[in-house]
Formats: C-alpha cells, structure tokens, sequence
C-alpha cells in the first residue's frame, strides 16, 4: 500500500497586507539594479545614435531636448514633425492613385466592350437566331 507523506510549507514572514517579505525585498533590489543601470548609461540621445531605428534627426532633436533641459516640448515636435510626414507622404500616394483608377475604368470598361459581343454570339449560337 502506498502512503503519501504531505509535508508542511515553510511559513515565511508576512506583513500586515499579506505580501512575502523575501519576495518584496527581491523586487526592490532588482528595480534598485534597474535604476543603475539606467543612471550609468548617460543620456537618451548616445544610447539612440547606436541604435539604426531612430531616424538620425530626431536623435539629434533628443540631443538638442537633453542639453537645453526642455524635456516635454522636444518629443512633442518629433511626434508632431513625423504626422506630417506621414500626411504628406499619404497625400502623395493619393495623388498617384488617382490616374491609375481612372486609366483601370477605362481599360476595364473597354475590356467589358469588346467582349460582350462574344458572349452574346454564344448564346446565339445555342439558341439559335
């Protein structure tokens, strides 16, 4: 006959709210870690120029942003500089649409001529004239 033994959990210390201290003291040297790193990095706009996904003026605007200490304004014109550039370049894509939808109704209304006839010569042809 097999016996299974349960054991008892170690009961670990808990504060009133009911989280694990050990847990909460790990946390907090992990986020104190984070902040570190993140302090021994420098600034925004090295740690951008090394990375190609950025485009090159706005790491710059960034530069721009870290020495002047104007924090909020300077990604609210790169974001603000980048909708423009996608509303024009939509605009642009539009603007070249526009011939190829009417050059495809003609050609397409052209195509629908031409071959109406034939369709109707086959049911000519089964019916009979």
């Amino acid at each position: 006959m097999l016996t299974i033994l349960k054991t008892q959990p170690e009961e670990k210390e808990v504060n009133l709210i009911g989280f694990d201290l050990e847990d909460y003291g790990r946390l907090w040297t992990k986020s104190l870690e984070k902040r570190d790193r993140f302090a021994s990095r420098g600034r925004i706009s090295t740690n951008l120029k090394s990375n190609t996904v950025f485009p090159i003026m706005a790491t710059q605007m960034l530069a721009i942003r870290d020495v002047a200490g104007i924090a909020r304004t300077m990604p609210r014109m790169i974001a603000e500089f980048d909708q423009g550039e996608v509303k024009e370049s939509v605009n642009h894509l539009s603007n070249l649409m526009d011939p190829l939808a009417v050059l495809g109704i003609i050609v397409g209304s052209l195509f629908i001529t031409k071959h109406i006839p034939i369709f109707m010569m086959g049911a000519v042809v089964k019916h009979g004239a």
